[in-house]
């Protein structure tokens, strides 16, 4: 076989197209990406509205009288355990 000299290798026609669409894809997400940024950021930290249990018990109420004696804290318990 004789020697033909450096072969050209032919770009591929799709090549461009491909890079261009790829470009935009990418862009969109940016964006979206961006977007979401955006919304996240400006919502507000604390959406505290106001009480959520509504119908939990509360002193000066008939039904907070009854189960009174049955309520632990938590805390007055360690302060007793730590008085004794």
């Amino acid at each position: 076989m004789s020697y033909r000299g450096p072969i050209l290798i032919k770009e591929p026609e799709l090549r461009w197209p491909i890079i261009i669409l790829a470009a935009i894809i990418t862009t969109i997400i940016a964006l979206v990406a961006a977007g979401l940024y955006y919304v996240a950021m400006t919502q507000p930290v604390n959406s505290y509205s106001g009480p959520r249990l509504l119908s939990a018990l509360r002193p000066g109420e008939p039904e907070f009288e009854q189960v009174r004696e049955k309520i632990e804290i938590a805390q007055l318990l360690v302060a007793a355990r730590d008085s004794e």
